[in-house]
């Protein structure tokens, strides 16, 4: 909602014959600060505080003969018992003299600046005595009888230069009051403005004709702008400071966006923005004096006659600042606006409306409102700011009448408003609650379905997925989708329970000897395998059952064929990307929700599981008897868990089975490495479509001599 143009201050030069429309004072001001003006028995007399000076400073002046004590009030200073007192020099005395003359005669002037803070001017006697001195001059002589009276005279003209002297005070702060008034008026102008451009995209679909309104509105301004530009002389003021800008455009330039106390916004076309018209701005300095013309002067007068009658009184000659032409052209807009939203109503089909009864014919009535000399104008005007507020927060036509009706700062001029749309605030509060009512009713149906919906959307995981497939409520998708995860965990338990049986039924090798290689690794292997490595077989022991087991377990984890190999072949089936993605969202992925019906995924998280329960389960993992799966799950919770972090885990996973698989190797070979060769041919033959590389790359990092 524009300001109302009275709030701008309208300085007229001296002597100027401009007229000034009716309704839009020369200038308005915030009140000046309270000055206190001191009593005449505080006025401060020069001759008296000279002498209270020089009575205060020891003196060696002759005592004057029968002059009455009362005349000259002389008190003798007393000197400090401990530091007697030292006389002051003539030029001490002097500078004394002077600075206590100076603050009579020239005392700084008192203001409070524009963020509240008391200030005080430089003092400066020769201003001041020469302002003191023609305000004398210009104080006419008083005569007595027979004489001149120049008591009377001196009295007058010191109370002359006193009044100058206060004049001047309250000029000062009336200059500082000014600026302050036009700053607030501007920053107004800005947040008027932006309401109501986010009132008017509330409602795309149907703004767009209003859009262009505005735009046509602002026209006129523009154009008297751009010819106050065109015919810049001397020290002129430019007008336009940019064009063309969307509003986010115009919020990044600093000639708006670091001056919103001093510049504001003119629209000066529209473009396309999603196929939505969306205005476009020029930045204006709005305290430019520009020449009004015919059309501005015609947009204006809708609201404000007395700017049509003083233009024509002036022969077509008006002078205005660009802030005001603005603000009243933004109050046009906004009542257009307002007429649009309740034009539209009261076209509407939807029956509660139709049951309201807004007139039909409301364009046009709400201008009417709102002129200047209908009565109740100007709270109508402030009534219309409440209901463009409510409509640029989002509001509906519901919450538009309630903020009609019963805010206290709409309330004063509703009578108008309500009186302009044919309806009653009765009729008002009964459609609001009509509205709420149903907005109540829709929420609890919503919250229903919500719940419902919130059911319907959980993520099938394997603790739900039986229900989900027995649901018939669910959709036939989700059903399938569930079908899929039970498959998925029916095909793990089998090759769970199976491995389990295999490390039930392995039986301990008697033959498994332990010795320690020369760098002290610690293998195992029969006789010969131990012998064939370098080891002295009167230096090998037995190695114990319950170690043999482990042993086994781990060789069988980073075989070619193990769980530790096929999990790195599974994670080299996917990107960097794709691990960092399963990485963020561990929990999703181990619960069964995560790629769903993709074989990699499948194929990933079967084999992290198995092998989760085969390091429990022989007890040979780095962590002892926690679950490969919780730790990662631990991992993912606390942030922690990447792409990256889950490649490594399982390669720190695979080196320390290896080291527990406790595989013999010959001297010079890196730990890990063995004897025993890979025939690459022989497990092509076996795995026909199994990746040749991957392979290949997990038997060389297990240790295993590779051969075709």
């Amino acid at each position: 909602m524009a300001i109302d143009p009275t709030q701008i201050p309208q300085p007229v030069a001296s002597g100027s014959n401009q007229p000034t429309p009716s309704g839009v004072p020369a200038s308005t001001n915030i009140p000046p600060a309270p000055v206190q003006a001191a009593s005449a028995s505080e006025t401060p007399n020069l001759s008296t505080a000279v002498m209270q000076d020089v009575a205060n400073k020891p003196s060696n002046l002759p005592t004057i003969p029968g002059a009455p004590a009362s005349q000259i009030p002389v008190t003798v200073a007393q000197p400090a018992a401990a530091q007697p007192a030292q006389p002051q020099t003539p030029h001490a005395m002097h500078q004394s003299l002077y600075q206590r003359a100076l603050s009579i005669l020239a005392p700084p002037t008192q203001y409070v600046d524009a963020q509240g803070n008391p200030q005080q001017t430089r003092p400066s006697l020769s201003n001041s005595i020469l302002s003191g001195a023609i305000a004398g001059m210009l104080t006419p002589t008083a005569y007595r009888q027979g004489e001149v009276d120049t008591q009377t005279t001196a009295a007058n003209a010191f109370a002359a230069g006193k009044q100058q002297r206060k004049e001047a005070d309250e000029n000062v702060q009336k200059q500082i009051d000014d600026r302050q008034t036009r700053m607030l008026g501007v920053a107004k102008m800005n947040a008027d403005l932006l309401h109501l451009h986010a009132a008017t995209m509330q409602d795309q679909a149907t703004m767009g004709d209003l859009v262009q309104k505005q735009v046509a509105n602002d026209a006129p301004s523009l154009a008297i702008a751009r010819t106050h530009d065109q015919n810049l002389q001397g020290t002129d003021t430019k007008a336009i400071l940019a064009s063309g800008l969307t509003l986010a455009d115009a919020m990044a330039n600093p000639l708006y966006r670091d001056a919103l106390l001093k510049h504001t916004l003119l629209r000066d076309g529209s473009v396309d923005v999603d196929g939505v018209p969306t205005a476009t701005y020029s930045i204006i300095d709005p305290h430019v004096k520009v020449s009004m013309d015919a059309p501005s002067v015609a947009i204006a007068a809708q609201i404000f006659p007395s700017w049509q009658t003083a233009f024509d009184n002036a022969g077509g000659s008006l002078q205005m600042k660009l802030g005001q032409i603005k603000a009243v052209t933004d109050q046009v807009n906004s009542v257009e606006y307002a007429e649009k939203i309740f034009g539209d109503a009261a076209n509407s089909k939807d029956p509660l409306l139709q049951k309201l009864g807004i007139s039909s014919d409301v364009e046009g009535k709400i201008m009417s409102a709102v002129r200047q000399g209908t009565p109740g104008a100007q709270q109508a005007r402030q009534t219309l700011m409440a209901l463009e507020n409510s409509k640029a927060a989002g509001g509906t036509l519901a919450d538009t009448l309630n903020r009609l009706i019963n805010d206290p700062d709409a309330r004063p001029g509703s009578a108008y408003i309500l009186n302009a749309l044919g309806i009653t605030a009765n009729q008002a509060q009964d459609y609001i609650d009509s509205v709420q009512n149903e907005r109540i009713a829709a929420q609890e149906i919503a919250k229903k379905a919500g719940t419902i919906a919130a059911q319907k959307a959980k993520p099938i995981t394997f603790a739900v997925a039986p229900s989900i497939a027995n649901d018939k409520s669910e959709t036939p998708e989700r059903r399938q989708q569930a079908q899929a995860v039970i498959a998925e965990n029916l095909d793990f338990k089998t090759k769970e329970a199976a491995m389990k049986a295999q490390f039930a039924v392995a039986k301990p090798n008697p033959n498994m000897m332990t010795a320690s290689m020369t760098d002290g690794t610690q293998v195992a292997g029969t006789i010969d395998e131990l012998k064939a490595v370098g080891i002295d077989p009167n230096k090998a022991t037995k190695l114990p059952a319950a170690d043999q087991s482990k042993v086994i377990i781990a060789r069988q984890l980073i075989s070619p064929d193990g769980l530790l190999t096929n999990t790195q072949k599974d994670l080299a089936a996917f990107s960097p990307d794709e691990l960092t993605a399963i990485g963020n969202r561990w929990n999703e992925f181990a619960a069964g929700t995560l790629g769903s019906g993709d074989p990699r995924y499948i194929a990933l998280r079967t084999d992290a599981r198995l092998l989760s329960t085969a390091l429990m389960q022989a007890h040979v993992g780095s962590r002892g008897s926690e679950a490969i799966m919780e730790h990662f799950a631990s991992l993912a919770n606390a942030g922690k868990m990447d792409g990256e972090t889950l490649k490594t885990a399982i390669d720190t996973e695979r080196r320390y089975v290896t080291e527990k698989a406790m595989l013999p190797k010959a001297q010079g070979q890196q730990p890990g490495q063995v004897t025993h060769s890979f025939s690459l041919g022989a497990w092509q033959k076996a795995n026909p479509t199994g990746d040749v590389n991957a392979a290949k790359a997990a038997a060389q990092q297990a240790g295993y001599k590779v051969v075709q």
